[in-house]
């Protein structure tokens, strides 16, 4: 909208005239959004909003409310001043019905939820003020019981109405953040490409074959790339968080595959030879690109590589070349995105309720963040800790326990070396296994039978991905049976770990056959190291001999008492789990 426009409104509208306001709720928003009329008193509204950013665009929230509407219930307040729309307030209740919206204490929270990074409402800015204070009044005076949260609040957002009353002021609780940017008329850009680190890890790739930073703009190329890149973040947040956003949401593909029809998405790949390496699909407007889509990088050696902050330097070049004018690396004190950051500026969260305990314990959690940030702690990192921490205590059994220190002993007995040869045996039984398969990693569904829980599952399969490790695994229902962890050195092959859980030994030998195969026909010929006695056995089942010694017998009493313990309690819970 242009100067004169804006002008014009604020002129013909004065904070004497006549103010109306009006609360929808579920279908009745939708049909308002897709009001021509409307539209056209909003899109105008957007672009006279000095503090809206493109989460509060009419096709943005119009896209989310239809696609979570059987999810989240929409609510808009909406206010006029003579028949001219003044002010809109896009927001949602939480996992609730049109049926039963006043049956619960749900949180009501921005248009978006955690899809929008920015919360606010729109106004004109003359009443950016008397709009939220009575829009906000409507929403408590229909959902007396449900806190308000809008996270975050952009830059210039009118704030001065909670400290200047006293009952806003008492229902609210305002934190403020900082936001790392990269302003890309900066000449520092993309200055983690120029630093010596970077460079290595650049050349690195560059041995690999050619390193490509690849546009997506056709809706088809999207789809299909889609699927591959939401295994790639799910998995990590899975191996970070012990969460799978794209499975537990499964809509959320829905929703972008929207987002992008309608140009509101950039998306860029880093390939080498034509394989993925990383991915950032952001959320673009008003010449911004925010990191509010989802970003994700292969773990395959990722530590040598680095291949996600690598796509952000590039990234922010391609911006720039694109007349992009900020790259919003988004609140989080992530320690990477400061490295990448040339400047910050201030956001704020804001929570309003009228419930005495619930502003409490918001103040309290607010008092700790502020105090861990001012130690150097990253907010979210403490919390993960404490998460872990209790999410382990409750999943573990002194079973649990055992086996990791029985499996900790193992670790340090004398391995036997093979010589594997190709076609050197082929298994009766043939078994579909998969080589460094993400999608059967997280198969996995963890027991306190089998010791070891989901999250530390994944965590550690991440990291031995990133440390160059590759495995087999073998899935069947939907459920992880089996998974084999390797190690390469000087043409040789180390087994480092091996995960099977099943009942029947039949399979069990099958599997171990399969893999021997498998493993042999990777080179014509290979040294094979391993100090697993089931590994061990199989192989002197298939005819072939240890070039060294078995362990030496070790006669320590407490390690052998702690190994006898572990059998026993093998015994009574019945698993065969055999790592």
């Amino acid at each position: 909208m242009d100067v004169a426009l804006k002008d014009t409104i604020e002129t013909n509208i004065t904070p004497e005239s006549s103010y109306s306001i009006e609360l929808l709720t579920g279908a009745a928003v939708i049909d308002l959004l897709l009001n021509p009329e409307f539209q056209k008193n909003i899109d105008r509204l957007f672009e006279a909003c000095p503090w809206a950013t493109i989460f509060q665009n009419r096709l943005y929230i119009t896209a989310w409310y239809q696609v979570y509407q059987k999810k989240h219930l929409p609510i808009l307040v909406k206010g006029e001043v003579n028949g001219h729309l003044i002010g809109v307030l896009p927001v949602v209740l939480l996992h609730t019905q049109e049926s039963d919206k006043h049956k619960n204490s749900n949180r009501i929270t921005g248009a978006g939820h955690y899809d929008a990074e920015y919360q606010t409402w729109l106004a004109i800015p003359v009443y950016g003020e008397l709009f939220i204070r009575e829009a906000l009044g409507k929403l408590i005076k229909q959902f007396p019981g449900n806190p308000i949260s809008f996270r975050y609040l952009p830059p210039q957002t009118p704030l001065n109405w909670v400290k200047d009353n006293n009952k806003w002021r008492s229902y609210s609780i305002v934190q403020l953040h900082s936001r790392p940017l990269i302003k890309l008329s900066e000449p520092d850009h993309a200055k983690l490409l120029e630093s010596k680190q970077f460079k290595n890890k650049l050349n690195r790739l560059k041995r690999l074959g050619e390193v490509r930073l690849e546009p997506i703009t056709d809706p088809e190329s999207f789809k299909n790339h889609l699927n591959e890149l939401t295994v790639l973040y799910d998995f990590r947040f899975g191996a970070l968080f012990n969460k799978q956003i794209f499975k537990d949401d499964p809509v959320k593909k829905e929703f972008l595959l929207e987002l992008f029809r309608l140009q509101l998405l950039h998306a860029t790949i880093l390939k080498v030879n034509g394989e993925i390496f990383a991915a950032v699909i952001a959320i673009a407007g008003k010449g911004w690109l925010h990191l509010s889509g989802f970003t994700c990088h292969s773990p395959f050696k990722a530590r040598s590589y680095s291949p996600g902050l690598l796509h952000f330097s590039f990234l922010a070049k391609k911006l720039r070349e694109e007349q992009m004018q900020y790259l919003d690396l988004t609140p989080g004190y992530d320690s990477y995105k400061d490295k990448l950051a040339n400047m910050h500026d201030e956001v704020h969260e804001l929570v309003i309720s009228r419930q005495f305990t619930y502003r409490i314990k918001k103040r309290i959690k607010k008092w700790v963040q502020v105090k861990l940030i001012t130690a150097g702690i990253r907010p979210m990192t403490a919390e993960l800790k404490l998460k872990k921490y209790f999410y382990l205590l409750k999943n573990s059994n002194i079973k649990t326990v055992l086996k990791k220190i029985s499996k900790k002993l193992r670790s340090n007995t004398l391995q036997k070396r093979y010589e594997l040869k190709a076609q050197t045996f082929r298994p009766d039984v043939k078994i579909s296994l998969q080589k460094n398969n993400l999608d059967h990693l997280m198969k996995y569904t963890g027991s306190k039978e089998t010791g070891i829980t989901r999250w530390e599952f994944l965590a550690d399969a991440m990291r031995r991905l990133e440390t160059g490790q590759f495995c087999y695994t073998w899935a069947e229902n939907n459920q992880l049976l089996s998974c084999a962890w390797f190690n390469t050195f000087d043409n040789e092959i180390e087994l480092k770990d091996l995960y099977f859980y099943t009942k029947d030994r039949d399979k069990l030998q099958s599997f171990f056959f399969n893999l021997i195969d498998h493993v042999a026909s990777e080179k014509s010929s290979t040294g094979f190291h391993t100090n697993n006695k089931f590994i061990c056995e199989a192989m002197e089942t298939m005819g072939l001999h240890a070039e060294v010694s078995p362990p030496v017998k070790n006669n320590n009493f407490a390690k052998n008492f702690l190994q006898i313990l572990y059998i026993i309690c093998e015994w009574f819970t019945g698993s065969n789990m055999i790592t």
